[in-house]
């Protein structure tokens, strides 16, 4: 159950909106308080841990103009989705595993 929350608050915490127009998710406390607070409640998760670190990584390189934000939006997401993916297949997996056992 605690991997399906994960995933619902990893579909829901991105970096930034996908119009140009829209706010730099960088600086709101509250999505970063949202990645600090699920890597606190899954420290041991890597997918977690990885994602963060990308987004920590994405955010300093838009505050130093190396990269743009919409750049960094789709890097981010890109491996979101991925991640996302990879979080289902597991889960799948697990599940069989499960089913196969009782």
């Amino acid at each position: 159950m605690r991997v399906i929350i994960l995933a619902v608050c990893l579909s829901m915490a991105p970096l930034a909106g996908m119009a140009a127009d829209s706010p730099n998710y960088c600086l709101e406390p509250e999505t970063n308080a949202t990645w600090s607070g699920m890597l606190a409640d899954s420290p041991d998760d890597d997918l977690v841990a990885r994602l963060f670190a990308l987004r920590i990584g994405l955010c300093e390189l838009v505050r130093r103009e190396a990269i743009s934000l919409e750049r960094a939006t789709g890097i981010f997401e890109e491996t979101r989705a991925m991640a996302l993916r990879e979080r289902s297949v597991d889960l799948l997996r697990q599940q069989q595993q499960e089913g196969r056992g009782t």
